[in-house]
């Protein structure tokens, strides 16, 4: 069985191409350079009576992968991208065979590729060769990893086990403090406080802030740590978790501050409470220990994707609020009666506000017959606002979601291949 001298011929989905084999083998390691290897009428469909390779693939498609190989670009007449991204991977093609200019073609946006950062792009190798230096050099590697990346080891691994139940502790604690109001009330008598003190809304426990702070501390300590030994410490506060981190510092230090000073001034006691929300943001850390969803992934690429259409429909919320806030106030004032509910503009906006968004909590509403038409009108363009950008956001996340499926199947493809390769020989 001798080999075709020159060029060979391929027979896919019954459209026939005779590449130059010049051509073919400057791929090797896929499919299109090792159809001029050694053996590979073996190993590919070979008829020998016609003299031709068959593939089962679409003809239309592959027209614009051997264009590629040809001339370097992407070409011909527009097609699906995840098609043609899948018979990219098909033929062993990966993606960084491509041009930046052709892949943005291919690609514009794909939601599973990273960022460049400043200064160009750098592997976590990198990163960590340019980390900290001296003596802290040699053990800010294994200190960040060990901090950072649950899944390196078993040791990190149950150090953030360790670490989220301690934030559950501080959940609990928080939970604690909303039920010490209750408590409190039921064992005092303050039927004569007309007005009681921010002291006896928001009462503290010292048994359970002392604990806190010792839980705190506990965070603090790892902070300093991730801190000191993280590659980058820009690319460290960009990262939202880390920042919730470090408010997560200030309010019982802040607490205990005062305290210790024997007077809170304000509302302080009752806004430090809210302050301790972010204890329960720090819970997204539990995603770490898991391999994060391939649709929460997608989603904030998906999310920047629709940026523009986000913004627009922020301006004509905007705009409704305004027209229509307007307008149910001045339609009130028309004639006078003696329970009118919209007496400022501010109040008549949060009307607006509740009637666009269609959650109508009922506190406030119109009673004049010339009040009802415009809050008619309001609900209606209220309900139409939200229905129609509904599709577009569907369709930008189907599109993000069905690219990094693809991407992600490429992925799999190439481990495969080397694995597949090493068995054959």
């Amino acid at each position: 069985m001798e080999e075709p001298p020159g060029r060979v011929t391929l027979n896919v989905g019954g459209l026939r191409y005779r590449p130059s084999r010049a051509t073919l083998a400057a791929f090797p390691g896929t499919k299109l350079g090792g159809l001029v290897e050694p053996g590979a009428a073996a190993r590919f469909a070979y008829d020998a009576r016609a003299g031709e390779f068959f593939f089962d693939r679409s003809g239309r498609l592959f027209e614009q992968v051997l264009h590629l190989c040809r001339s370097g670009h992407l070409h011909g007449p527009a097609a699906c991208r995840a098609a043609l991204r899948a018979e990219l991977a098909f033929w062993g093609l990966a993606e960084a065979r491509l041009p930046a200019c052709c892949w943005r073609k291919l690609c514009p946006d794909d939601p599973d590729q990273e960022p460049e950062e400043e200064g160009g792009g750098e592997d976590r190798r990198g990163l960590l060769e340019r980390g900290p230096r001296g003596p802290a050099g040699r053990w800010a590697p294994w200190a960040w990893a060990l901090l950072e990346e649950p899944r390196s080891s078993a040791w990190a691994t149950g150090f953030a086990v360790m670490s989220l139940l301690v934030n559950v502790a501080l959940i609990i604690i928080l939970c604690a403090k909303g039920g010490q109001r209750e408590d409190f009330f039921e064992h005092h008598n303050f039927t004569h406080i007309h007005h009681p003190s921010m002291e006896l809304l928001c009462p503290q426990i010292p048994s359970l802030l002392h604990l806190e702070l010792f839980f705190i501390l506990c965070f603090m300590c790892e902070f300093v740590i991730r801190l000191v030994s993280c590659p980058d410490r820009k690319k460290f506060f960009r990262k939202p978790l880390n920042v919730v981190d470090f408010l997560a510092l200030f309010p019982v230090c802040l607490d205990l501050f005062f305290s210790r000073r024997g007077h809170q001034p304000g509302a302080l006691p009752c806004w430090l409470n809210l302050s301790r929300v972010v204890y329960i943001i720090k819970l997204l850390k539990v995603f770490k220990l898991l391999e994060t969803p391939l649709m929460l992934r997608v989603f904030p690429y998906m999310f920047k994707s629709v940026l523009k259409e986000i913004a627009i429909l922020m301006w004509v919320f905007l705009f409704e609020i305004l027209f229509f806030g307007t307008l149910i106030l001045f339609a009130s004032l028309i004639k006078e009666h003696p329970n009118r509910p919209f007496d400022d503009i501010f109040l008549s906006f949060w009307w607006a506000v509740i009637t666009l968004t269609t959650i109508g909590y009922g506190d406030i509403y119109p009673i004049q017959t010339a009040g009802k038409m415009v809050a008619a009108f309001a609900g209606l363009c209220g309900l139409l606002t939200i229905i129609i950008p509904i599709p577009i956001f569907f369709i930008k996340f189907k599109h993000s979601y069905t690219s990094a499926v693809i991407k992600e199947k490429r992925r799999r493809e190439e481990k495969a291949t080397p694995t597949m390769t090493s068995s054959e020989v």
